[in-house]
């Protein structure tokens, strides 16, 4: 069999931060993964970053944008694991998103105010790769992996066309600038004012979506279960 025909469809994202982590308050610091080992990862800190911030049952969220405010990242943090260190909050997180879908956890433009966080975030960097064969045939589409799939209209030759494989891959990086390693950053002015804020501490598996603010459409999800992996 010889390969005829290779469709691709890529996205790319370099954004900064609309207020950046200080690489001076990064600290190495324990990250406690689902079966109840830590391992020592680098955790950056701001103090008084401007995000939003929701809750549900067994979760909270995190919602911090990037430069110019149109695209977001929202980091949702599970509820402390069971006794057992199962990682069960997780679990009951992901079943929520499968169930309800990303609108619960992604705010809008008029999804909340903006308030003063005192956050810990770990940097992290991962690349993944996933085959969607079997995964879009169990959606509805097996036919196009069989020999009774029809491709006709994409070829003016006589050739029997077969979808062979579909294959997936992702590369996120996140630190104090903003994602993949942007070398711009956003520089914000504000008051000499000490508001209160509140403390939110992600040092446990969590998820997080790269989403635009306007509609909440998802344009990366994932999952880190080990920042340092």
């Amino acid at each position: 069999m010889s390969t005829r025909l290779v469709l691709v469809n890529a996205i790319y994202l370099k954004a900064p931060w609309e207020e950046p982590f200080e690489k001076t308050l990064t600290a190495r610091g324990a990250f406690r993964r689902a079966d109840g080992s830590t391992v020592p990862a680098d955790l950056m800190r701001r103090p008084d970053v401007g995000a939003r911030l929701t809750s549900g049952e067994g979760w909270r969220a995190v919602t911090l944008p990037y430069a110019g405010r149109r695209l977001a990242m929202t980091v949702v943090l599970p509820d402390d694991t069971d006794d057992d260190g199962a990682g069960a909050g997780l679990a009951g997180v992901e079943r929520r998103l499968a169930a309800d879908g990303l609108a619960v956890f992604t705010p809008t433009e008029d999804g909340g105010e903006t308030t003063a966080v005192d956050l810990t975030l770990p940097r992290w960097t991962f690349r993944t790769a996933a085959p969607l064969r079997e995964v879009l045939a169990g959606l509805g589409m097996p036919t196009a992996f069989t020999d009774a799939a029809d491709f006709t209209p994409m070829t003016e030759e006589d050739l029997d066309l077969v979808v062979s494989e579909v294959l997936h891959q992702a590369f996120v990086a996140v630190d104090e600038e903003g994602t993949e390693a942007a070398a711009a950053t956003a520089v914000v002015m504000t008051e000499t004012s000490a508001p209160l804020t509140e403390a939110f501490v992600v040092d446990r598996p969590f998820l997080f979506v790269v989403h635009d603010v306007a509609h909440g459409a998802p344009l990366f999800v994932g999952r880190v279960i080990d920042p340092t992996a």
